[in-house]
Order: C-alpha cells, then structure tokens, then sequence
C-alpha cells in the first residue's frame, strides 16, 4: 500500500513539472521575485531571512495613478509569473505560427522570383549545339573510364586470387613441416613420460619393500616395547626378585628395607597385592623370621607375564 502510495505521488509530481504552464510560472516567478530567492539562500538567521522576506512581499503592491484606492498586491509574486507563464504557454505559439507562416512565404516568393529569372534566359542555338557535344563527348569519356576501371578491376582481382592461392600453398607446407616437428617433439616427449613411468614403477616397487621392511622393524620395536614395559612393569619386577631369589623365597623386612619413600610403600601394596590373589604366601622359617614364598600358581602368571 506504501509503495503504491509512493508511486502515484511521483507519478503525479512529474505530470505537475512536465506541464509547461508549471515549470514556465517556477522559472517567471524565480526571475520575478530573485531577492526573495537570494534572501533564502543568504547567511543570515532565520529569524531575519523571515523578517526580510516578509517586508519584501508587503512592498509588492502596484499602485495605480489615477485610481488611488485601487491597489494590486502580490504584484511580482503571483500577477506578473502568471501573466508570463500564461503568454508563454497561450500567445506566444501562435506568435510563432504566425512568423513562420510569413517566413515561409518569403522563402516562397523568393523561390518563384528566381525560377521566372532563370526561365527568362535564351540560349542560342549555336550554345545548344556545343553542350550537347560536351555531353555526349563527357558520357563516352565516362563510359571508357568505366570499362578500364572494370577491366582493371578484373585484372587486380586475378592477381588477388593467383596471390592468396601461392600464400595458402605456401602456408600449407610450412603448416606441414611445423606439425611434423611438433609430432616428433610430442613423440620424444612420450618416450621420457614412459621412461618416468617405468622409472616411478621400479621406485614404487623399491617403496612397497622398504615399506614392508619398515613395518616388519615397527613390529620388532614394539615387542620390544611391550617386554621394555612388561620388565618395568612394579608386578613383575617384584616377580622377577622372587624368581631370582634362593628358594623362591624372600624376607619381608630385608626385601621392603631396600627401598625408601613412595617406592616402598607401593611395594609394601603390591606384596599385600599378590598375597590376595595367591600369588605368594607368608611363613616362618626355622629361626621364626617372617618370609614370602612364590608360590606355583605365582610361578605360572609370571611365565604368562613374560610370554
């Protein structure tokens, strides 16, 4: 709804300024009343831009001599835009016909005057008889002008032709020798792409068994790992004392005595550890002294650790 709004709003703005009795009154009254438009453009307050203008429209009044209590206000602010809006609209067309009309007769008497001049001319006979001999004599020379032309036209046509065909065989057998260059260039260059192919297939082969050896030592690395991880592994490290020790047997007091800090407590836990799952088992020797031994199902787990 706006924009139809909108749209009759500048559809009907623009058939106000294309209307020439609107846009010929806007440019009137701006000539007309050029204070008040140089007034409204000034640097001044607009308070006094106000005060000024108003005091030029209240001095356009027309005063008329002999009837002094007749007076026409807005004399040059409406009046006299509109009477040269109204003539330049209204009167000033049919000025204009109306000149061109005369105009146009002058153009006609003038033409009438010259055609009875020129008719009015006689020409002997004698005068006659030469200009006609100038004529034929001009239309034979043109016409043999023309039949050289056409004749040379012919000739320079032949040489375009007998021209453009040596070029075109010329340019064919340069075509020729060109391509057959570029064709054992192209054929070299497919030779060297081969031998890269060749070339990239033995390297690719060389690639697959450096691959293969590579994976086999990655194995290799991590078994490797694996047992590096199994031995460092507190379980079987403490399994591992046990196995080495006389008897499959150590004390408890000599064997937590060896180590100090954190690392003998997670000893002391992964001793508790493995008696819980039967491991290793607690007794006394024969001077009463508290020992752990391995026991057999201790000795098969440390056999599955170290598999």
């Amino acid at each position: 709804m706006f924009q139809a709004l909108t749209t009759s709003m500048k559809a009907t703005l623009y058939e106000r300024t294309s209307s020439p009795i609107f846009s010929s009154f806007i440019i009137s009254w701006l000539i007309c009343n050029f204070r008040i438009v140089i007034l409204f453009f000034s640097s001044l307050e607009p308070r006094y831009k106000i005060y000024e203008i108003e005091l030029v429209i209240s001095k356009d009044i027309l005063n008329i001599p002999f009837l002094e209590s007749f007076h026409i206000p807005y004399f040059h602010l409406f009046f006299i835009p509109l009477a040269i809006s109204l003539f330049y609209t209204l009167l000033l067309p049919f000025i204009e016909a109306r000149l061109y009309k005369v105009w146009l007769k002058g153009q006609r008497e003038l033409i009438n005057a010259k055609s009875e001049s020129e008719g009015k001319t006689t020409w002997s006979q004698a005068q006659i008889d030469t200009l006609r001999q100038e004529l034929q004599t001009n239309k034979y020379e043109s016409l043999t002008l023309l039949e050289k032309n056409d004749s040379e036209i012919r000739r320079l046509k032949g040489d375009l032709e007998s021209q453009r065909i040596a070029e075109e065989k010329n340019t064919n057998q340069a075509l020729e020798i060109e391509m057959e260059r570029y064709t054992a260039i192209v054929e070299g260059k497919n030779r060297d792409i081969d031998d890269m192919k060749n070339e990239f297939v033995a390297l690719n082969l060389e690639f697959e068994e450096a691959k293969h050896t590579i994976d086999v030592l990655l194995g290799e690395l991590n078994e490797f790992k694996e047992k590096s991880a199994r031995l460092d592994n507190l379980e079987v490290k403490v399994l591992t004392d046990f196995i080495n020790s006389n008897g499959y047997m150590l004390s408890i007091y000599d064997y937590i005595g060896r180590f100090n800090g954190a690392q003998k407590l997670q000893i002391e836990n992964m001793l508790v550890s493995l008696q819980e799952s039967r491991y290793i088992a607690a007794k006394e020797d024969s001077y009463s002294n508290d020992i752990l031994v391995l026991t057999n199902l201790g000795k098969r787990h440390y056999e599955d650790l170290m598999a």
